[in-house]
């Protein structure tokens, strides 16, 4: 049959002959191909719950280790015997110290519970007592060298003078109200004596600031919230506003993350660290709704954070109804916005600079502004200039105002020469 083909014929089954053999081979490497990335795809999931595993196996680990710590660090289990026993280690101390001790007043604290089962105890042991400086220095270095759950939850020194004296003459003694905290764990060591305990080296020169954080006291931190709400705007010029941010625990210090947002060039200004206050801003935009998400951490331990979203809705400006002509009029004069302007008050901040409050009559904003710092009303731009007591001087529009928190100007702006 084979000798019957034409010789193109023949040409084409040689051909065809000579490609079955490459498709077999290209099948079958395909074949291991992908069964080679199926197997290395089930490698990386392995190798990632490996991972995974190891790390919840060290934290766990770092967890009993602290808790360790903490059994180690706790006084006697039974909290009228741990009582007892701290009442008279502190007696002995301040004894040893040379502090005079005339009160000594034991009292319940407060429980520590494990959902519903009681895991510690504290006991409060308020003190009064007199000695001078240097005794009570020497009885806080053997306060902080047990390494003890306790603390001191207030101290107030109140110095003393020369009885019958005729002018005030100091004596050198100091009177101190005190009240230490003890806590007593359910997993604490019943100890022979307080010489079990392990003893830190302190000295004048320690820094004391991670002793004084180390507050498992006190409760838990609190997430910090901001409060955001959706806006609406025209086209024709760049949208700003601001928002605040609020925390329970008034000493953390707060981030801001714009960490969502469908406009590009879209920005927030943090300013200072301890400002709770961030503005928001974003360029001119075509009609439609924007969406943002802002998040807020703190400094706390844990830290904490919350995210919160809001959208600014652009729209056309409304156009006048169209109106019969009418004879040519003198314009209206323009109304100056800063009339409305008033200041509310003046505050000398941790970080020793003075800030100007200012209330924008238009908007019902509350600006709180230091000097170089600067806010827009309407179309012009306002910058603070100086700063004082009870007055505060800006400038803007080619002109200088001054505002005074006193009876007759009421903070209302003033222009000066």
């Amino acid at each position: 049959m084979f000798e019957n083909l034409s010789s193109r014929e023949k040409n084409l089954l040689l051909a065809v002959g000579a490609l079955v053999p490459i498709a077999i081979v290209f099948f079958f490497v395909m074949q291991m191909t992908s069964g080679f990335k199926d197997n290395n795809d089930k490698l990386v999931v392995l190798d990632q719950q490996i991972l995974e595993q190891e790390s919840l196996e060290i934290e766990g680990m770092l967890a009993s280790r602290r808790q360790n710590y903490y059994s180690n660090s706790s006084l006697h289990p039974s909290i009228n015997i741990a009582s007892n026993d701290y009442g008279t280690w502190l007696k002995a101390t301040m004894d040893e110290s040379g502090l005079k001790w005339t009160a000594f007043v034991p009292s319940p604290g407060s429980r520590i519970r494990s959902e519903s089962k009681t895991i510690g105890e504290s006991k409060i042991f308020k003190v009064s007592a007199s000695g001078t400086l240097a005794q009570f220095n020497g009885f806080l270095c053997k306060f902080y060298q047990r390494d003890i759950l306790h603390r001191i939850t207030r101290m107030t020194l109140t110095p003393q003078n020369e009885a019958r004296a005729a002018k005030p003459v100091r004596n050198g003694q100091l009177a101190a109200k005190i009240d230490f905290e003890a806590l007593s764990l359910a997993s604490g060591k019943n100890r022979e004596s307080f010489d079990e305990f392990r003893t830190n080296l302190v000295n004048k020169q320690k820094d004391y600031q991670h002793i004084l954080r180390r507050n498992i006291f006190g409760p838990a931190n609190s997430e910090p919230v901001l409060k955001v709400s959706d806006k609406k705007w025209t086209t024709g010029k760049k949208f700003s506003t601001s928002f605040t941010a609020t925390d329970a625990n008034k000493s953390d210090l707060l981030t801001f993350e714009l960490v969502e947002s469908s406009v590009e060039k879209a920005t927030i200004d943090i300013g200072k660290a301890t400002d709770r206050r961030i503005k928001f801003e974003m360029p001119d935009m075509a009609p439609g709704e924007y969406s943002f998400k802002i998040k807020v951490s703190d400094n706390g331990l844990p830290c904490k954070s919350s995210i919160e979203e809001f959208a600014v809705t652009v729209k056309e400006p409304r156009k006048p109804d169209p109106k019969p002509v009418k004879k040519k009029e003198e314009p209206e004069p323009e109304v100056d916005y800063i009339r409305l302007v008033k200041v509310t008050g003046i505050s000398h901040d941790r970080d020793g600079k003075w800030r100007v409050w200012v209330s924008v009559g238009n908007t019902g904003e509350r600006l709180r502004l230091a000097v170089g710092e600067s806010f827009d009303l309407g179309d012009k731009e306002y910058e603070v200039r100086s700063i004082d007591e009870d007055k505060a001087t800006f400038t803007g529009d080619a002109k200088t105002f001054s505002a005074k928190l006193d009876y007759v100007s009421r903070g209302k702006f003033v222009e000066t020469k």
